[in-house]
């Protein structure tokens, strides 16, 4: 399987150097995240020049994910904001793009208009050939309400092994009986104490990766994504590259796992 990484893991360097040592410790491609920097435009064109792959594009999600459930002008700038990631992701030949339903421990009322507003994207992504994949956060209740009742054909899913294990009551047979699988096509793997989305590498957190590893096995994926992030204490403590090498180690585990059943 291939592996990709988060381009924004943590350690604040120069992204040609991260490009450079991404590649050096073994991995397929990344995760971009859709004008999450100022040089975004250029890191995205010096990562396909370098033979990375990029796997996906998140679109924007920060403060505004909740807009999705209101009828204000703001909204409508939001769902613009999202048009433009989807087509800069057709233009960087990127077929997947991942979405947030929701943001905060209280988003606003459920309501038809955001079901209508995300069926909209996912008829504009069609058009071009690329997949938007619903990412389950906080509120389970919020994500199984738009993949229930949100029926394009390119709808899908990104799963958040690290959402579900802090947030969702249940785990992953909670998760594995209310959700269809087959329409699983990225995930972001990460790791936490159960309290918090921490976004430890895998198997730095209490996670139980051998039987997560039984439910990722019946996923249609072809990568594995690290949506690791490195704190403070972590980047003192760790050379870049050799968290980085540590990352990948860890996906091959997760592969070797899958594999083996």
């Amino acid at each position: 399987m291939k592996k990709f990484i988060s381009f924004y893991y943590g350690y604040e360097s120069d992204y040609r150097h991260r490009i450079e040592i991404i590649k050096e410790t073994g991995f397929d491609g990344v995760m971009a995240l859709f004008r999450f920097s100022k040089s975004f435009y250029q890191e995205c064109e010096e990562i396909q020049k370098s033979g990375l792959i990029i796997d996906s594009l998140h679109l924007p999600f920060r403060g505004i994910a909740n807009k999705l459930w209101l009828s204000d002008k703001q909204s409508e700038v939001f769902i613009n904001e999202m048009k433009e990631g989807i087509d800069y992701a057709s233009s960087m030949n990127i077929n997947k793009v991942t979405i947030h339903t929701s943001a905060s421990k209280m988003p606003p009322p459920k309501r038809n208009v955001a079901i209508a507003r995300i069926k909209s994207l996912c008829d504009y992504a069609y058009d071009k050939g690329i997949n938007v994949c619903i990412e389950n956060l906080r509120r389970k209740d919020y994500f199984l309400y738009v993949s229930d009742n949100l029926n394009s054909v390119n709808a899908k899913i990104c799963f958040d092994i690290g959402h579900m294990h802090a947030f969702w009551r249940g785990g992953l047979s909670s998760f594995a009986e209310e959700v269809d699988f087959s329409k699983i096509v990225c995930c972001h793997l990460h790791d936490n104490k159960g309290h918090f989305d921490s976004h430890l590498p895998p198997y730095k957190g209490t996670i139980h990766w051998s039987e997560a590893c039984k439910h990722l096995s019946r996923m249609p994926l072809d990568g594995l994504t690290a949506e690791v992030f490195a704190n403070r204490r972590m980047r003192l403590r760790t050379d870049e590259k050799a968290y980085l090498s540590d990352i990948n180690q860890s996906l091959s585990r997760i592969e070797k796992e899958i594999m083996c059943l």
